[in-house]
């Protein structure tokens, strides 16, 4: 009879072991698959902010080169533009804003250009490299014009 109360208590013993082991098992897992996604996060919103930064850059470079050849010289830039990308725009005549939407908030990635440079659509102090009423950015290929105007370089969205 106290032999079976033992074999009994061992039983219970390993068993209740056994779920310990377990439970400690997958909370580590747990913890372990929270870092790897939310670095995953991250890596992909500096990914889109570098490639944000980059667009920007082709831009300004060839804003550069049509203002550097005279009045009424233009070229194509075309670019894809990542899905997190909110709007496109310049301020103060010297940057170029793209607004990001990464899993920490808005982020706006500012580049900046040597010659004057100037969005096509105005709404307030914004100049939109696009149609901020009817056009959606990001998500695909876009296609930008840029013009020199002789004073300045116009930086438009072409549609279609």
């Amino acid at each position: 009879m106290v032999r079976k109360l033992v074999r009994r208590q061992r039983r219970g013993q390993s068993g209740i072991e056994f779920l310990a082991i377990t439970g400690i098992g997958m909370l580590l897992l747990l913890g372990v698959s929270f870092l790897l996604l939310s670095d995953s996060r991250t890596s992909r919103d500096k990914a889109e902010v570098q490639q944000a930064d980059q667009i920007g850059s082709q831009i300004i470079s060839q804003a550069r080169i049509v203002q550097a050849q005279g009045r009424n010289s233009w070229v194509t830039v075309e670019a894809q533009v990542p899905k997190s990308v909110k709007a496109i725009y310049t301020v103060e005549d010297n940057t170029l804003v793209f607004e990001i939407i990464t899993s920490s908030g808005q982020v706006s990635q500012p580049v900046f250009s040597i010659v004057p440079i100037v969005g096509w659509y105005y709404v307030g102090p914004r100049k939109y490299l696009y149609d901020p009423t009817s056009t959606t950015v990001g998500g695909g290929v876009m296609r930008f014009n840029v013009l020199s105007n002789g004073s300045s370089v116009v930086i438009s969205h072409i549609v279609g």
